[in-house]
């Protein structure tokens, strides 16, 4: 009976069959980007290395997180050059600076 409708309904079945095959088509495809994006921010955090420190003075409340602690507020680069100095197997330092204001155009925030 089944086959008999198909065979009948041949414009609704191929509009049917090619419907199916546009949306397994589009699933695949979002599913592989999805999946490359992926490897790409994956393959970008490991060439930074697993040997990277990132060390702040302070503490600092990220998105209502408390991270860190201590009473130091700043790092001067003297302070960089010391761990530098003082520890034998870095290889390199770089010094970074962030901060927060308000930036005032005429009347514009």
């Amino acid at each position: 009976m089944a086959c008999r409708a198909l065979k009948r309904n041949k414009l609704r079945t191929a509009l049917t069959m090619l419907g199916i095959m546009i949306g397994i088509g589009a699933v695949v495809c979002t599913v592989a980007i999805g999946q490359g994006g992926t490897s790409m921010v994956h393959e970008q955090l490991e060439s930074l290395g697993s040997n990277m420190i990132w060390v702040e003075a302070g503490s600092r409340n990220i998105n209502g997180v408390q991270v860190g602690q201590g009473e130091t507020k700043s790092l001067s680069i003297e302070d960089a050059r010391a761990i530098e100095s003082s520890i034998p197997s870095i290889a390199a330092i770089s010094p970074h600076v962030d901060d927060q204001g308000q930036v005032v155009y005429g009347n514009l925030n």
